[in-house]
């Protein structure tokens, strides 16, 4: 199953696998996706998944799946801690649209939700 939105005004195009279409199925609560692009001293992105719905989302598929984009950063940046959990603000950006993802992949494997976004035009 594909779906497209749109967020800050451009179109990202969902792609869900058979599994993951089926999960969201059976699912009785909504989840959050997060597309999560994380600046300090390296860049990062990250796919997170919430079992509460916070925050500016986009609704996606009949209460059943939210997403939404944010850009983070640190207070500080430390390369022996990358994989810490640091304190994240939201970063603000300008032009916005231009560090928006093209398209987000959705799974589900033994019981865990998996997701990766890119800025390419593959999907």
């Amino acid at each position: 199953m594909q779906k497209t939105i749109e967020i800050e005004g451009k179109q990202i195009q969902i792609s869900f696998s058979r599994s993951a279409s089926h999960q969201l199925s059976n699912m009785t609560k909504p989840i959050l996706v997060e597309m999560e692009l994380y600046f300090s001293c390296l860049i990062r992105k990250r796919t997170r998944f919430f079992d509460e719905v916070t925050g500016e989302s986009i609704p996606v598929l009949e209460d059943k799946l939210y997403i939404r984009f944010r850009p983070v950063m640190t207070d500080t940046c430390n390369m022996d801690s990358v994989d810490d959990a640091p304190r994240l603000t939201d970063f603000p950006i300008h032009n916005v649209q231009h560090y928006v993802p093209k398209w987000l992949r959705l799974d589900y494997r033994s019981g865990n939700w998996l997701g990766e976004f890119g800025f390419d035009t593959s999907c």
